[in-house]
């Protein structure tokens, strides 16, 4: 998969790790930053376990929606922004899809609030 770009908004297929490092498992995940320079990228983990209440760092993709179909996945799907982790391109298998702009939008707030970032002046 390293020859392919990757843009950020991109679905793949990667091996994720546990956060306890003690192994991985091949998932799709979100594209949050490509580092082609260093052969690095930045991914958000998506999971199909989706909890009863959703938190404000979670997005939920249904396949109602009108852009599900470009993501690539097959089912109702929950981006968790609580869960990033930088890997290496080459474990990344394939890409399944692309998050439309305005999804991505949405993203961007709810990564914000993962880090615990605030915009506004102290």
């Amino acid at each position: 998969m390293s020859s392919i770009v990757l843009t950020r908004g991109d679905i793949v297929v990667a091996a994720f790790p546990y956060t306890d490092l003690s192994g991985q498992k091949r998932r799709p995940a979100l594209v949050l930053n490509d580092n082609t320079a260093h052969g690095d990228v930045i991914l958000a983990f998506i999971s199909t376990q989706i909890p009863s209440q959703l938190s404000p760092t979670s997005i939920l993709l249904t396949n109602t929606d009108p852009d599900f179909q470009q993501t690539g996945l097959k089912t109702d799907s929950v981006i968790r922004l609580d869960k990033l982790a930088t890997i290496e391109r080459r474990v990344i298998t394939r890409r399944l899809g692309k998050l439309s702009p305005s999804k991505l939008f949405v993203v961007d707030k709810a990564l914000l609030a993962a880090l615990q970032i605030s915009l506004s002046q102290p």
